[in-house]
């Protein structure tokens, strides 16, 4: 298995994985959200300075955890947030932005 799919798919299994968790247990919404951050910013601090691809891989994976926690909670914050008429134009704008993401991996 390439190298780089190995990176990818640690990162996906995790991510799906947990995302269903922290989603039913999404009622602290903002306390999810502000720990799966901390933890992405971890992540992403432990792969620049990762020197082995099991240190990257690992450090994917702590990355993943995170944006579990961010992604499962955030249009529940949205909607908390944000008037009716708001809501639609947010949710496309964050939907956007992920999309983009995906677009850039695909690259």
């Amino acid at each position: 298995m390439n190298k780089s799919i190995r990176i990818v798919a640690a990162y996906m299994i995790i991510l799906c994985t947990f995302l269903i968790l922290f989603g039913k247990a999404g009622d602290g919404k903002i306390k999810i959200f502000r720990i799966g951050i901390a933890i992405f910013i971890t992540g992403s601090f432990l792969a620049g300075f990762s020197n082995s691809l099991f240190m990257l891989i690992f450090a994917r994976i702590i990355q993943a955890l995170g944006d579990s926690m961010t992604m499962s909670v955030n249009f529940g914050i949205i909607v908390e947030i944000f008037s009716l008429k708001e809501r639609a134009k947010v949710i496309g704008f964050v939907s956007s932005i992920a999309s983009l993401g995906t677009l850039c991996i695909l690259d």
